[in-house]
């Protein structure tokens, strides 16, 4: 009897919904979209618990008749399309018929549904893909469906789903983007009895950006009307001053489809190219109107990518429609429109920042221009002030109300608070105050100002004056901010520390015993970021941004874990932040770091975030900028990693105060720099890693060009060439059979008439117990083939269990005189491994002897001969791979391609990266990693500024045991610089969880590594794999279902 079965409908559900629903964000697009392709113009979305225990979705839609509610249960049932040729010209955003079908198999569903034609509606109720009851019911037109405990009958889906606050941020997306593209649709999104979100569907797409993103986006942003060729592009970008640091603003639709696509990502980033800073990305929602036959909406199961027909006309529709817009725009206008409250005062007066209030507006002392200091010139020496030939500006009303407010918040600050009464000082103090305020005001009248010698007007007489320090400390409950007389000495710059870090002090120069400052030669600054020193015949080179960085992180960190009170300012005017509902999560889960650091901060209402002060080191900031951006980085974060968010956190803000590239910087503050940098415990690195210096000695300045010529350390063996001479030795096992020799046997034919000599060893084809030989005498014949002089390459017989057994026999000096390359696979990594992270020799990861003695070469065979004989071939992704071995009667048979080729990343994104390459079979790296024969740490380090790319073929471990040995590599840093990781296609898939491949590396712990993840690659025990080279430069990349490998040049 066969081993082939039909699998039942249910069976076929759930694997289903394991590609179409992924969380209950999945079960919420699904359902969101066929209410709009039944035409509703009303939608309301309610959910508990995340959508996980309940979810309901209504519409007044068109409803489903009664004969087809059953049958919309069924899979692939769909009145969306007829036939194949309809999914060329496809407009609904559903078509499949998957998601009911899918969604009832692994949850249960009630469906209520009464068309307009219909005098009664109808009630199915679904459990597990059962039907358990249909009868009719009394409802309004429209459909009402119902999920409750989603995954109940697939706990290891259900094990992976998130907290109920993270699955919420998940719908919360979903439900947005689709309120974004449908503005015409009244959409209400309640979680848990609360109202998150709710459009009038009145088609004012602002509208819905202001009940989405809130007041000052809604106000800068600009309207797109664009069309080229066959695209119309359709919606709004945002002014410049709302660009953000990731690009979780940029929402993109194809046909009021969202997707993602790197071809309309880096059209945005070209047209908004020399209008961002570096780091920063603009707010945009355009919907792309294009035939459907021009897109291919089929790609992905959740409908997330889709591949244009001409990508070409798809970058200059967007870079055209965008660059054309902000040509044509007025940014002016629109960020006049949205100050906030900390902006009033800078309307009225035409200022740029809190300082300059002291600075532009009244006479001030050389005074530190602290909040205490500003308030009493402010309040104090009015009668000097110089503001009589401002002119109120246009929206100078609404400055006007604006300080009103703060004169309301004020008074309420000091009745909310008992340690703050409303005293006759403080009543003064609001009287001075109201005395600022007036004169804005009156429009028609100059400002009140000190009359000089010679006008007929005399002086009204002054006041008594009230000590300002009792007003001070009456209203704000603690003493003016004093500087020591040492501190008014100084210049005040960026980088003034107050509080001397009492750690011990640690030099930059080793062979120093105790700290003692060096007599370093300013030279200058390269490129207004690189500040150069002499210091005792050594250059010097510092990174001004990496080395101020350190020092407000060490501030900022010292702030943040005093228990006394903080060092913070407060400011002038407090900010009022409008943040999204998801934001406002993430602030309310974080409030209490920022208090930590230094921020005076609480809610405020509806979304809306206080920010009363800041620790003194971000005075000078946007701080509503710095909040925001602060969120982002510790949302990146998972939420029980509560000390890996504080590094974040405080590392965030050191980044953000720091003094920043191509801030041109005097030679004082330089000298202050280096004297506050060589007062940290650690001043060598920036918080993220980064060096702040680096030094080169005279020697290596004279040498420059020899040291240019070293700077390819990695030493490559001399390809083949005609005529040379290839060693076959056993290291592991030799030939398992008859088989095995007949094949050797054809492959030294084979190779010898392309002009090559074979010469194999004794023991190739022996093998006993996985074992040609015994350990030593394996180890013997591989030493006799490095030492002698005749054999140009090595090439070994097969793999096997045991190669690791030999190492401690193999002599790597005579290896060492005598480099060649070694090409193995599978258990031979032992001795590739080896030999190139800890010898520095590069080695082939490719076909053993026995596949060269094929029958047929497949493609993969002879691009390996020619990378062997130095011909670096680019190698393109296989057609078909090998599933199972197919049955040798003659032992010349090739590959048994049964299955496609499919290269995935684990987030389905591009690659394209290029770095230096290392990997093997993961089982035998496993059991090296932590040996001595073990040499990544100090490849890595060797090769850190090229990036490491790891690549891993699999022969025997379970998605358990893979998950596990990931762990223990990432402890041991195997991934400290790496910038890509590639799996080949498993050997043997098992799993005892049940996990596919995509779900255990998004368990394991480099997932957590932000980087990219290729798996079911062409490097692998199911054939064809591709040849690569040990320790040599490659670009790898990866995009729909395809990959490739080139290596640089040797």
């Amino acid at each position: 009897m066969g081993n082939i079965v039909l699998l039942d409908d249910l069976t076929i559900n759930k694997i289903a919904a394991g590609e179409v629903i992924e969380r209950p964000a999945s079960v919420i697009k699904e359902m969101v979209e066929n209410s709009i392709d039944a035409g509703a113009t009303h939608v309301t979305i309610e959910i508990k618990n995340g959508g996980i225990s309940f979810i309901r979705i209504t519409d007044n839609g068109k409803g489903i008749a009664k004969d087809d509610v059953e049958l919309a249960f069924e899979r692939h049932a769909t009145s969306k399309i007829r036939n194949a040729d309809d999914l060329d010209t496809v407009k609904s955003m559903g078509f499949r018929g998957e998601a009911l079908a899918s969604i009832a198999a692994i949850a249960n569903v009630e469906l209520v549904s009464k068309t307009e034609t219909e005098q009664i509606g109808n009630r199915i109720v679904v459990e597990g893909g059962d039907i358990l009851s249909f009868d009719e019911i009394g409802c309004s037109k429209g459909t009402t469906i119902t999920v409750r405990n989603l995954f109940f009958n697939t706990p290891v889906r259900y094990k992976f789903l998130k907290k109920d606050f993270t699955e919420s941020g998940y719908i919360e997306d979903v439900v947005t983007r689709i309120a974004l593209v449908h503005p015409e649709i009244a959409i209400k999104f309640i979680n848990s009895g609360k109202i998150v979100l709710q459009t009038n569907g009145n088609g004012d797409l602002t509208g819905v950006i202001y009940s989405i993103f809130g007041k000052e986006v809604a106000n800068n942003i600009i309207n797109v009307d664009y069309e080229y060729e066959y695209m119309k592009i359709k919606g709004v970008i945002g002014n410049p001053t709302i660009a953000r640091s990731n690009r979780s603003n940029q929402i993109f639709f194809v046909n009021k489809r969202y997707i993602k696509d790197k071809t309309l990502s880096s059209a945005v980033e070209q047209a908004f190219k020399g209008m961002l800073p570096i780091g920063k990305f603009a707010f945009l929602v355009l919907d792309i109107e294009m035939p459907p036959s021009k897109v291919d909406v089929n790609v992905h199961p959740a409908k997330l990518e889709v591949r244009f027909a001409e990508e070409s006309i798809a970058f200059k529709s967007m870079f055209h429609a965008i660059k054309d817009t902000l040509l044509k725009a007025d940014f002016m206008s629109g960020r006049e429109k949205t100050e906030e409250v900390k902006e009033a005062s800078k309307e009225a007066f035409k200022i740029k920042n809190v300082q300059e209030i002291a600075k532009d507006t009244y006479t001030v002392s050389n005074k530190p221009q602290t909040l205490g200091n500003i308030i009493e010139d402010i309040f104090n020496k009015k009668n000097e002030a110089k503001i009589n030939d401002v002119k109120p500006s246009e929206n100078s009303q609404n400055a006007i109300e604006k300080l009103k407010k703060l004169q309301d918040d004020l008074k309420n600050e000091v009745s909310q608070n008992p340690n703050l009464q409303l005293t006759e000082k403080y009543k003064e103090m609001e009287k001075r105050y109201n005395d600022i305020v007036t004169p804005i005001e009156t429009k028609n009248e100059e400002i009140e100002k000190p009359k000089e010698s010679g006008n007929e007007e005399t002086p009204k007489p002054e006041k008594e004056k009230i000590s300002f320090n009792e007003m001070y400390k009456e209203l704000f409950g603690k003493e003016p901010y004093k500087q020591t007389e040492k501190q008014e000495e100084k210049k005040e710059n960026f980088y003034t520390i107050d509080t001397k870090i009492e750690d011990s002090n640690v030099s930059m120069f080793e062979d120093k015993e105790e700290f003692k400052k060096p007599v370093y030669k300013f030279i200058g600054i390269a490129f207004n970021t690189y500040i150069i020193l002499e210091i005792e015949n050594e250059l010097y080179i510092m990174d001004q941004h990496a080395a101020h960085e350190r020092i407000m992180y060490e501030k900022v960190k010292k702030n943040f874990f005093q228990e006394k009170e903080k060092d913070s300012q407060l400011l002038l005017l407090p900010d009022i932040i409008t943040l999204t509902h998801k934001e406002m999560d993430i602030a309310r889960d974080n409030l209490d770091l920022f208090r930590k650091a230094g921020f005076v901060v609480e809610e405020f209402g509806e979304n809306t975030i206080k920010l009363s002060g800041v620790p003194e080191i971000c005075i000078d900031l946007d701080t509503e900028e710095l909040f925001k951006e602060t969120l982002d980085e510790i949302n990146t974060v998972a939420r029980t990693a509560k000390q890996e968010k504080e590094e974040k956190f405080i590392a965030t803000v050191a980044c953000k105060s720091a003094v920043k590239a191509n801030m041109v910087l005097s030679e004082e503050e330089v000298h202050s720099l280096m004297e506050k940098l060589l007062e940290l415990p650690n001043p060598f690195t920036c918080p993220h890693g980064r060096p702040t210096v680096i030094k080169m000695s005279k020697y290596e300045i004279e040498n420059l060009q020899e040291n240019k010529e070293r700077k390819e350390k990695m030493i490559y063996p001399k390809f083949l060439e005609k005529g040379a001479i290839i060693g076959v030795p056993a290291p592991s096992s030799g030939a398992y059979n008859e088989l095995y020799i007949k094949r050797y046997q054809n492959a030294k034919i084979k190779l010898e008439n392309m002009g090559y000599k074979v010469i194999f060893s004794k023991n190739i084809e022996k093998s006993d117990k996985a074992r040609s030989a015994s350990k030593k005498e394996r180890a013997e014949e591989l030493n006799f083939m490095f030492e002698s002089k005749e054999i140009d390459a090595i090439i070994c017989a097969a793999g096997g269990e045991f190669l690791v057994e030999i190492l401690p026999y193999v002599d790597f000096e005579k290896i060492i005189k005598n480099p060649k390359f070694v090409q193995g696979f599978s258990d031979p990594t032992g001795i590739l491994f080896t030999l190139t992270t800890k010898y520095n020799i590069a080695s082939i990861y490719a076909n053993n002897i026995g596949d060269f003695g094929t029958e047929n070469y497949h493609r993969s065979i002879k691009q390996n001969l020619e990378i062997l004989s130095g011909n670096l071939v680019l190698q393109k992704s296989y057609d078909m791979y090998e599933e199972e071995r197919g049955e040798r009667i003659t032992g010349l048979e090739g590959l048994n391609l049964t299955k496609k080729v499919k290269w995935q990343e684990i987030n389905n994104k591009n690659v394209d990266v290029t770095g230096r390459i290392i990997g093997g079979c993961l089982d035998i790296i496993s059991e090296i990693a932590g040996t001595k024969y073990d040499g990544t740490k100090d490849f890595n380090k060797r090769y850190k500024e090229d990036g490491i790319i790891w690549y891993f073929d699999n022969c025997e471990l379970s998605k358990e045991e893979l998950i596990r040995v990931l762990w223990k590599l990432n402890e041991m840093e195997y991934f400290k610089y790496t910038n890509l990781i590639i799996f080949g296609r498993n050997g043997v898939e098992k799993s005892c969880l049940e996990y596919t491949m995509r779900e255990a590396l998004k368990d394991s712990v480099i997932y957590d590594l932000n980087i990219p993840i290729i798996f079911d690659a062409d490097i692998s025990h199911k054939g064809p794999s591709m040849t690569i080279i040990n320790g040599a430069i490659a670009n790898v990349k990866c995009s729909n279902g395809t990959g490739e490998i080139a290596f640089k040049q040797i």
